[in-house]
Order: C-alpha cells, then structure tokens, then sequence
C-alpha cells in the first residue's frame, strides 16, 4: 500500500485545490463586455498553512467546503482548528493499523479538552486496489453501536441516582437470562466482585445486574437520567449529513422487554464516534461538555472579521464526586484492566475499550474501539479510535488501543521536543547575554 507515496491524502479535508479556483461574472458597460473574477476563499490550518479540499465531502455532504459555501463564494478565508501535525500522526498511525488487520475502514478524531476544538480528524477506507483512502466521512456521518463505550454513561446514571458506588460488591456469572436477552462474560465463573473490578474488566453482566436491579421496574427513569448527560441529543454541527443519535425511550414502537439491558451495554443505541468522543471529552473536561468546534475564524484579505467562541452543551454532566469516581475507573482501565497493553510510564491515559459486534445483511463482524484522554491528571486532549471489520484481531483492546497510543506518544513527545527546544534557545541566548 503506497499510503505514504500519495500527495492526495487526507489532512481532513483534501485533494480540490482551492487556490485556483474562481467566479467569473459578466457585466455591461459602454457596450462593451467587462470580466471580474472573485476569487474563492481558501481553508487553513490553525498554524495558518492553507491546505486543499477532499472529493468525498460533497458525496457525503459532511464537509466545511459544504457548510461554508457561501462564505468561501464571498472571497473569505476560512481558519480553522486542525493541527496539521497531530493531523499526520492521526493519519499514519490509523492507517498504519487498518493495514495490519486488513479493515474495511477506520476512522480517529482528537480533540481539545478544554475547547472542544478538533484538531485532527481521519477516515479511510479500504478500496479494491487495497489502497486506504478519504471516501466518507464515518466520524461524522454514520453512527455505530458504541457497546462497552456506553457502559460508562450507564453508571453515570446509576450513581447520579445514588444507586452504586465504585466500591460496591456485584455477583457476576458467565450467562444470564434476562427476559429472553441473554448476557454472557467470558472467562469469568461465578464470583464476586467491586463495581470497579467489573468495570476495568468490562463485564456485561455487572453493568445489566445494576441496571434491572433499579431501573427493571421504572426503564423510564434510565432513559432520562441518560438525557440528563446530554447523550440523546444532535450536536448541532454545520454538517448537514450529521447523524442524530439513537437512544430509545419506552414509548418507541421498537422497545422491548430486552431494551433497557440490550441500551446499558451499548446495543439498541447508535451514536456517531463524534458525539462519543465529545461526551468522554466533557468528562476529561471536569464534567463540562463542549460543542466540537472545527471553524475558528473568518479572514478577509488577511484581516479577521468572524472569531467563533467555544460553546457549552452542558456545564455539568454529573457531580464532582460522580466525576472523579468515573474518571478513577477509566484510568484503572488503563492501570490494570482491558487497555493495560497501553499503559504508559510517562504519563497517564484514562479510557474504555470496546468491541461491538454487528450484522449488515448476512455478514457478521465486530468494530473495534477505543476512547480516552491523555495525560489523565492534567487532560489535554480526547481521541475516539474505531475500526470497523478488521482481521486476525477484533477486541478493542488489540485492535484500537494502540492505535490512541500511538498518537498520544507522539504528541506527548512532539510537544517535549518542542519545549526542549525553547529552552535551549532561551538558554543560548541567557548565555550570549552574559558573556557580553
């Protein structure tokens, strides 16, 4: 796969190059026929490197170039919060990753935590040739069955009510049969076991025990401790083709006896991997949840005329208390559960694993994911990681993990190296200004 060796690669939104790219228009004047050109604006980077647009946003209708139109028509230049470094590591390392599992596509997206902004954002599928390639825009446009991912909103809500703390004893089976639904743990017998060792384990059983145990008699009460969070709604981005998020309330002709167990591990619900990771961004955000934000400014001949602010969809997702219990779990994830194969010595990553089995038609296969936060005491950033169908390896933890890891390492030492540097230059030049 000659990935590397392609020009027309990603950088989020690529291959129609704008700069050319002009409105011709026709006027007259002393009989004579007079053309104007207006030139068309141009996309940058947040660095203010101007970079090109990609086919598969018109076919997907998921594009800046889209919900800008007007803008750019106007002449404007539009500035945006993608970083065209952490871009490349998103890129390399996801495409790296689809190569080795033989994927049908994969899609990453990084975010700021305390702005919300994107500041990287990849999609690649696999094409006949066996090339990876930016067709559509899976982060955006299609939603996926979260599973394991939602088993954190779950105990949100569960002890938001004050039903479970993370210390709390829970007997866990292999199987279970819970009104015709039933859940099975592999590898576990009988046994008990805290709220939080089933958690960093990822049991099915745990989740759906404290589940129908308060909410099997009152479904409703679920439902809206999960809207509570925020997690039922649309994010209202510019994207037109932005999926709405699928959580089902007991009045939906779908619902069944099996919904509310099915909804607490992450099937019956289909959430986009953008609103995923922009709720797990708002509990790296100290329970503060920000709207994704991939536009910072207009420009007109250099000059801003529109800066964006950041804006909040919910300023408190649940108490502080609730906060650090949830955050304690998502890094012991990390320490010792299903994601120890990520765990770093350098500093710390707080995150879920998931593997989300689906069926198209009559083919059966499994999205591996990942979602997290590093560096988990100070969060900076979020990133969502899923692969969709890959080979050889499924879980999350195989397959998705290490592709955030990948990345966090190397923005964690791009901005070490960085900082290094400055250093070295402040300090030549102390140096310089004492010997004079």
């Amino acid at each position: 796969m000659n990935y590397k060796k392609q020009t027309t690669i990603l950088l989020l939104f690529i291959s129609l190059i704008l700069s050319s790219c002009t409105d011709t228009c026709m006027s007259e004047k002393n009989n004579k026929n007079i053309i104007t050109e207006k030139k068309r604006g141009k996309i940058f980077s947040d660095s203010g490197d101007s970079f090109v647009n990609s086919k598969y946003l018109y076919k997907g209708f998921v594009g800046l170039e889209l919900a800008y139109d007007s803008i750019l028509n106007a002449g404007n230049d539009i500035v945006t919060t993608i970083n065209l470094e952490q871009q490349m590591f998103v890129e390399d390392a996801l495409c790296e990753q689809l190569e080795n599992f033989g994927a049908d596509w994969g899609t990453v997206v990084l975010t700021e935590v305390k702005t919300g902004e994107i500041k990287a954002i990849a999609n690649l599928k696999k094409t006949d040739d066996n090339e990876y390639i930016e067709m559509y825009n899976y982060a955006i446009a299609s939603t996926i069955e979260p599973a394991s991912l939602f088993k954190t909103f779950s105990l949100i809500a569960a002890m938001k009510d004050g039903y479970v703390k993370i210390d709390d004893i829970i007997e866990i089976i292999d199987k279970k049969d819970y009104n015709g639904f039933v859940v099975e743990d592999n590898n576990y017998e009988k046994q008990k076991m805290s709220v939080k060792e089933m958690f960093i384990k990822s049991s099915n059983i745990g989740i759906v025990e404290i589940i129908d145990k308060y909410y099997g008699e009152n479904p409703d009460a679920f439902i809206n401790k999960l809207k509570e969070i925020g997690i039922c709604n649309p994010l209202e981005t510019e994207f037109a083709a932005e999926e709405h998020p699928v959580i089902m309330n007991t009045t939906d002709s779908l619902w069944s006896a099996q919904s509310l167990y099915l909804t607490a591990i992450g099937y019956d619900v289909k959430m986009s991997p953008l609103q995923i990771i922009t709720y797990y961004n708002g509990i790296a955000n100290n329970g503060v949840v920000m709207k994704p934000k991939f536009v910072k400014s207009y420009k007109n001949n250099s000059e801003t005329i529109i800066t964006f602010k950041n804006e909040i969809l919910n300023p408190s997702i649940c108490s502080q208390s609730v906060l650090s219990d949830i955050k304690e779990l998502l890094e012991s994830v990390v320490e010792n559960g299903t994601a120890k194969n990520i765990k770093s010595d350098s500093y710390k990553i707080g995150g879920k694993t998931g593997t989300a089995q689906y069926q198209e038609k009559t083919k059966i296969g499994c999205n591996a994911l990942f979602v997290g936060y590093f560096p988990a005491d100070a969060p900076k950033y979020s990133c969502i990681v899923v692969i969709h169908n890959p080979k050889k390896a499924y879980s999350g933890a195989t397959v998705a993990a290490p592709v955030f890891k990948q990345i966090a390492d190397n923005i964690i030492n791009s901005a070490n190296e960085k900082s290094n540097k400055r250093f070295n230059t402040w300090k030549n030049r102390m140096e310089e200004f004492f010997q004079k």
